[in-house]
């Protein structure tokens, strides 16, 4: 019990969620332009699992996304906000990507990861599942994004 606090506390302390690429498709039926349906404010949550020296990690985020505004080329900034619910994981993190929007596909311009998702066709609501690259101890760990949902506030 004892290896398991310290190797919790020890992940908590040193890791370091990564940035990655996302790509997200996004609805085209009832758009004019597909892209506006990503601006606005999203909420949602999803859980991050993975195995460190046999031991399975299981950690929930919350998290907050705002995408103010999306030029006429495409161009825009995302501000997110994780936090983590459960689990022994970084508390979380605040940050800001830029990415593109184009013909319906939105991606996000960051690294250390491989991030596809669909939004719904009204573009009310999205789903990702993917990996993000963590560092623990100086040792790469993929991890595994499940079951993340988001809706648009």
């Amino acid at each position: 019990m004892m290896k398991k606090s310290l190797l919790g506390a020890t992940f908590l302390l040193a890791a370091n969620l990564a940035w990655a690429d996302a790509v997200i498709t996004l609805p085209t039926q009832g758009f004019v332009d597909p892209c506006q349906s990503a601006q606005g404010a999203w909420s949602g949550r999803g859980r991050v699992t993975t195995e460190i020296m046999g031991m399975p990690i299981d950690c929930v985020y919350h998290g907050e996304a705002q995408v103010p505004y999306i030029a006429e080329s495409g161009e825009l900034s995302m501000d997110i906000q994780m936090t983590k619910e459960s689990g022994f994981c970084p508390e979380g993190k605040s940050f800001s990507v830029h990415g593109t929007c184009r013909n319906g596909k939105l991606h996000l311009e960051v690294e250390d990861a491989n991030i596809n998702g669909t939004v719904s066709a009204d573009g009310r609501s999205a789903d990702l599942s993917g990996t993000v690259g963590v560092d623990v101890l100086g040792q790469y760990v993929i991890a595994n994004i499940e079951s993340m949902h988001l809706r648009k506030k």
